[in-house]
């Protein structure tokens, strides 16, 4: 086989194949859970490939002129199963966590992912010491 042109640099799956939500489920995790990920998550890194991948652009505010910004200062980016959904912009203030959630889509926070919000809220208040959080819709 002779390949003539690539119109990008390849991403490849790992040797075990492309992962699927059977597997996830065997292997005892669950793929519907909510999770506020990191700027430098190897999902989010490469800004052009996740650009590709889910539909609209992701830039950490925190190094964009304030004027310019469109997620957030700190916007971290809210996987919501297999898909990256939108973003949420986290602060402690005064031992709370408060966090603003955008979608991407534009759309609302339906009941099904209420229920993982609230799940990741806990979550992610432990993991910072929250005494309470909450959240609210960009």
């Amino acid at each position: 086989m002779r390949l003539l042109y690539w119109p990008s640099p390849p991403w490849l799956y790992a040797s075990t194949g492309r992962p699927t939500r059977s597997r996830a489920r065997r292997a005892g995790g669950t793929d519907d859970r909510v999770r506020l990920l990191t700027p430098f998550d190897p999902v989010v890194w490469d800004r052009r490939r996740f650009e590709l991948f889910w539909g609209w652009a992701y830039r950490v505010g925190a190094y964009t002129p304030a004027p310019k910004r469109k997620l957030g200062y700190y916007a971290l980016p809210l996987l919501w199963g297999e898909r990256v959904i939108g973003w949420g912009n986290v602060a402690m203030l005064e031992w709370r966590l408060q966090a603003v959630i955008g979608r991407a889509s534009g759309k609302g926070i339906e009941p099904a992912l209420r229920l993982r919000l609230d799940a990741e809220r806990e979550r992610f208040g432990a993991f910072m010491g929250a005494s309470n959080a909450r959240w609210a819709r960009a």
